[in-house]
């Protein structure tokens, strides 16, 4: 199989991987703390090697196909691919990715902003959305207004984009923190809860437990609310958060 440069891009030109980001170049100073790709070196692409890609571009909101994937690996002189962020990438995937990192690396002057105007009780949290390249910050009341001051402090204003939350980060650490001081009654009654977190985009507590029957799910819902939390079975799978 034999892909050129471009006709692996625009596979999924609707993402729009080779427009340039809206606000130029980075900040000199910003730009010299952005990590660097490093040399990707062809190696065979086993079907781990394959699965550890395609995740990590799920992760990132590129293209996420298994001939795609296997081309980058065998192939990536080819391609002028490197190696960054956990995937092998190609050169607008990696200015773009590189660009979004950039932008969660700002996060901070959102939690700053939260503390000082004392609006921990309506946040319900920031989060990047890798797909559509802008960050999403979340307030459950006066959302508009909010952003607006924000707007005016974050570095990157255009890549902020504003949503309703249907509970804020206090409400939902809160139930995580109930569920933590529930946890022995839990047991006795034969609930295993394995871990939780929680989920920001989704505005829920994901709980996990060992094993989940139709009555442990009801009993975690009647106790720490229903439209407040997640249940499934299993260990919590690892995501990325914030970044």
């Amino acid at each position: 199989m034999t892909f050129g440069t471009e006709s692996v891009a625009q596979q999924h030109s609707d993402q729009d991987l080779t427009a340039e980001p809206p606000t130029g170049e980075m900040p000199a100073d910003e730009a010299s703390t952005a990590p660097a790709p490093g040399p990707a070196a062809a190696v065979i692409p086993g079907p781990d090697a394959i699965l550890r890609q395609l995740e990590a571009r799920r992760e990132m909101g590129l293209i996420a196909d298994a001939d795609v994937v296997a081309e980058l690996l065998l192939h990536p002189d080819d391609h002028g691919a490197v190696d960054g962020f956990g995937a092998y990438l190609l050169p607008s995937e990696w200015a773009r990715v590189r660009e979004l990192w950039m932008v969660s690396q700002q996060f901070h002057v959102v939690d700053d902003f939260v503390r000082q105007r004392r609006l921990d009780e309506v946040f319900g949290g920031v989060w990047m959305d890798w797909t559509d390249g802008v960050a999403r910050v979340a307030f459950k009341e006066d959302a508009e207004l909010h952003m607006a001051e924000l707007r005016a402090l974050f570095p990157y204003p255009e890549r902020l984009t504003v949503v309703i939350a249907e509970h804020s980060l206090t409400e939902l650490i809160a139930v995580q923190q109930e569920l933590v001081s529930q946890l022995d009654d839990l047991q006795a009654e034969g609930i295993d809860v394995a871990t939780s977190s929680i989920d920001e985009v989704a505005g829920r507590v994901d709980v996990r437990a060992s094993v989940l029957t139709d009555a442990a799910a009801t009993e975690l819902a009647r106790r720490l609310g229903a439209d407040r939390i997640r249940v499934e079975q299993g260990p919590l799978l690892s995501t990325w958060s914030r970044s």
